[in-house]
């Protein structure tokens, strides 16, 4: 992996001393134009830090295109299976004319 230069794709970066905040990043340089990356971390207050979390858009996307996928190869069967059905019972027919 290239070298990443962190200033020229963060698009916002909002941090405090006290903590929080969070921070976004641009993807496209890295080969994967439009996709966006961000990390933040909650202040639950009384100087006490949250967990912190992270969400991609990539991720999500794949996550989309496999479901999509998934029920393409779904439908794909079923019609399968339907036109096997279908060849039964033509070739079922056919006997029975003989």
């Amino acid at each position: 992996m290239k070298d990443v230069n962190f200033e020229e794709i963060t698009l916002r970066m909002d941090v405090s001393r006290r903590g929080g905040g969070g921070i976004e990043i641009d993807f496209s340089s890295l080969g994967y134009p439009g996709e966006k990356m961000t990390a933040y971390q909650n202040y639950l207050g009384g100087g006490m830090l949250g967990s912190i979390g992270s969400s991609n858009t990539i991720n999500a996307r794949e996550k989309f295109v496999e479901e999509s996928l998934q029920k393409d190869i779904d439908k794909i069967k079923r019609t399968e299976r339907t036109l096997d059905c279908i060849i039964l019972v033509k070739n079922f027919i056919k006997q029975e004319k003989k």
